[in-house]
């Protein structure tokens, strides 16, 4: 499996994107419940956050691999997130706001919750994600008087210690009050001129 197509560069990094799952199945000796859905070996199929089957590999070239990769990733992926200064570098090359969500660790809050529904997904991609665990000595929060879990919209070209905060939602919010705000956000920003206008 390692060799051709998996061994290309692209492949490879478009299968960051994912999580890649290898069971033996020695021929149908092994792993039954899975062998008996499968036709002839190898097999790669793609599934959703759940579990269930979306796709099966449909190409043995690099091209076609990396491309189906991305296309299942975007399509069925969990939200991900960069470092605060990975986001403003990216955020800066596609002309979009930085999107910045400060959460505990391992501590479920509703805003966190809210954007990694399935339904904002869309939404999201008009934004570059960053976020940052909240602990003593996390010195973004420090700067920006972050206690509790909060989401912010940051201009990507203002330093954090003097961000330009276009929107700030802190505490327990629900999802629609959530994407209510963002959108907003993105309306307000985009008749200001948008991004580009802060350069």
């Amino acid at each position: 499996m390692s060799a051709g197509a998996f061994s290309d560069p692209a492949v490879i990094e478009a299968s960051k994107k994912i999580v890649c799952v290898f069971v033996d199945c020695d021929w149908g000796n092994k792993h039954k419940d899975l062998s008996d859905k499968v036709k002839g070996y190898p097999t790669i199929t793609f599934c959703d956050p759940e579990g269930n089957e979306v796709a099966k590999l449909n190409s043995h070239d690099p091209a076609g691999v990396s491309a189906q990769i991305e296309e299942v990733a975007k399509k069925y992926g969990r939200v991900t997130f960069n470092t605060f200064d990975k986001a403003v570098v990216k955020a800066k090359e596609d002309k979009k706001l930085v999107l910045y969500l400060f959460s505990k660790p391992n501590v479920p809050n509703s805003l966190g919750t809210a954007i990694e529904d399935a339904s904002f997904k869309e939404l999201l991609e008009k934004f570059i994600l960053a976020k940052s665990d909240l602990a003593k000595n996390n010195a973004d929060a420090k700067a920006l008087s972050i206690t509790e879990a909060t989401l912010l919209v940051i201009d990507p070209y203002s330093e954090i210690a003097k961000a330009k905060i276009l929107l700030k939602l802190a505490g327990k919010k629900d999802a629609k009050e959530v994407r209510k705000q963002l959108e907003e956000t993105l309306k307000k920003s985009e008749t200001d001129g948008g991004v580009r206008a802060t350069q």
